[in-house]
């Protein structure tokens, strides 16, 4: 399967936490029941219960974390206390997680009252715009914290790693990457900056492996790391990351979803039935899982099941990109390939940053014999895509078929210069000696 299937469920769903604590405070799934035993245990504790709050939080139980975080906010010592406007930092986290945004910026508010922590409330107000994709107003409130008082190094990373989320959103790529690079100057081995910089790497094809492994070896239970850091892998590594970020968040949509897939790649086809079952019962109306759903049913060559996920998925949202070319890959598989090539067209005008559609028309004029339009698309996604190695694997494929193999060969040898498995890779090779 394509990696750029991947792209928008890696892209869009790490979530990392922006915390004011170290990086040794986070904790997941597997860690609640010491903490909840520990806040039980000290019920005047408010940093019990800020750590607990964090942890419910990150393992995606996001109204037992505003239960827990309140209590610990209501507490005297929070109250008298910077670690009050943790807490307050945190719950405006967990709303925004909720994408519950004005209780999340009273919760700001709330911070840049207090003596010491004006600066801090401007940051965490940042982050909450970051909910509605307001890059001004994310601009607006981190000038205003540079201003302000308890402009400190926790307040300053986490300043950073805001604007470089808000540079993303305006596809402002370097800004973003020197953003985050800011960020681990001010602390270093913080796994949020890392995660949100390997990410960023990783779709600029300049590596982010190393920092995301890096993220990984500091917090190996952060789901998001683990999430993030599947995304460059492939096989049976990606698959068992994934299981590990959702046994550390069992409701981790995102990660359910490129569990599937994942699984399909590995030929665990029923293992990934089970998965998307399981997303899908939780939300049957859910887009991005409708679409997986159809991606199994393909792979059981049950074209009527997915092709009614496509069709149901773009009832829901008619310029899916997602649904569109789930819809051309179930028509081209039936052979059906005039009606495939009218819908990978329409899938590729719907999303310019993704290959596949260009990809797997190419493959699919290749099957049904439409050489002519074979090298059309071919040249197309490796003038589109020229760092892109699925790019340069049909452009390989189709150079075959034309009897230049030499032509394929270097072609096939640059897919593996940008990443190709070299496995796939060398079966190719194999083919055009």
């Amino acid at each position: 399967m394509h990696r750029a299937m991947y792209a928008g469920l890696f892209a869009c769903a790490v979530g990392v936490c922006l915390t004011t604590a170290p990086a040794t405070a986070l904790a997941q799934e597997s860690a609640l029941g010491a903490l909840a035993t520990q806040a039980k245990a000290s019920p005047q504790d408010a940093s019990a219960a800020l750590a607990y709050g964090r942890a419910l939080r990150k393992a995606g139980r996001i109204d037992d974390a505003i239960v827990a975080l309140r209590r610990g906010a209501s507490l005297h010592a929070a109250r008298v206390t910077q670690l009050g406007s943790e807490l307050h930092w945190e719950l405006s986290r967990a709303y925004v997680d909720r994408r519950d945004f004005g209780p999340a910026m009273v919760q700001c508010r709330v911070v840049q009252s207090r003596p010491g922590t004006q600066a801090a409330g401007h940051v965490c107000a940042a982050e909450a715009h970051l909910l509605w994709r307001r890059g001004s107003e994310v601009a607006v409130e981190l000038a205003q914290a540079q201003k302000a008082s308890g402009f400190g190094k926790e307040a300053q990373f986490a300043a950073k790693v805001a604007e470089g989320r808000a540079r993303e959103l305006e596809l402002k790529e370097a800004d973003a990457e020197a953003a985050y690079r800011a960020a681990l100057h001010i602390i270093p081995d913080r796994p949020e900056a890392l995660v949100r910089l390997g990410s960023l790497l990783h779709r600029m094809h300049k590596g982010g492996e190393a920092e995301l492994k890096k993220a990984v070896d500091l917090e190996p239970r952060d789901p998001d790391a683990l999430f993030a850091l599947a995304a460059v892998q492939r096989g049976k590594d990606r698959v068992q990351l994934l299981e590990r970020s959702i046994d550390e968040r069992p409701v981790f949509a995102a990660a359910e979803r490129a569990l599937a897939l994942a699984q399909l790649d590995i030929g665990r086809v029923a293992d990934a039935k089970r998965t998307s079952d399981k997303i899908l019962a939780r939300d049957p109306s859910d887009l991005a899982s409708l679409v997986v759903s159809g991606r199994v049913a393909l792979a059981e060559k049950r074209y009527a099941d997915a092709l009614a996920s496509a069709d149901k998925a773009l009832a829901a949202q008619a310029n899916s990109a997602s649904a569109k070319l789930l819809a051309a890959d179930v028509r081209a598989a039936q052979g059906e390939i005039d009606l495939a090539l009218e819908a990978y067209q329409a899938a590729w005008g719907l999303d310019h940053t993704d290959p596949a559609p260009l990809v797997n028309a190419t493959l699919a004029c290749i099957k049904a014999r439409r050489l002519t339009s074979a090298r059309a698309y071919a040249k197309k996604v490796t003038t589109e895509f020229p760092k892109d190695a699925s790019a340069w694997l049909v452009m390989g494929d189709t150079q075959l078929v034309d009897g230049d193999k030499a032509q394929a060969r270097a072609s096939y040898e640059r897919a593996k210069g940008l990443g190709a498995d070299p496995k796939v890779v060398e079966g190719k090779l194999s083919g055009a000696r």
